[in-house]
């Protein structure tokens, strides 16, 4: 989800889990629906992702049910910040998250809530660089 900063927003997240004697059976044709609950079903071609979290040394994000990370997607560079779980009465799982392409503003804008949730000292400085590694590090954070 890429959204402003400015406005919060959730991420809802439903887990299957199939319980059957051939697990990828079922897997296959849940994949070849085309529509679930009237909602039509795009298929995607396959993603290269990775994922790199950083956290402080004394693990004050794990602490709070935070996580922060880096996602590099087809070579482009993504910052990433989610909340604390929230179970829904239906089962759903809730949470805040923030997705932004990497640049020094969207940089800037996760230090910002950071500090507001007291993860990060009001001391920490967003530095210049171009390389989120580089720019996580000096806020004293690590992989």
């Amino acid at each position: 989800m890429r959204e402003n900063l400015s406005v919060q927003t959730f991420e809802t997240e439903l887990k299957l889990i199939i319980m059957h004697k051939n697990p990828l059976e079922i897997a296959q044709k849940i994949s070849a629906q085309t529509h679930l609950a009237g909602y039509p079903l795009n298929h995607k071609d396959s993603v290269f992702i990775k994922d790199i979290y950083f956290d402080t040394p004394e693990k004050s994000l794990q602490q709070k049910r935070f996580a922060l990370k880096i996602r590099v997607q087809n070579q482009q560079a993504y910052v990433t910040i989610k909340g604390k779980t929230h179970i829904q009465e239906d089962g759903a799982i809730r949470r805040l998250e923030i997705e932004k392409e990497w640049s020094q503003q969207s940089w800037m804008e996760i230090i910002s809530l950071l500090k507001a949730e007291k993860l990060l000292p009001e001391s920490v400085q967003p530095l210049k660089f171009n390389d989120s590694h580089s720019a996580l590090s000096s806020a004293g954070l690590e992989p």
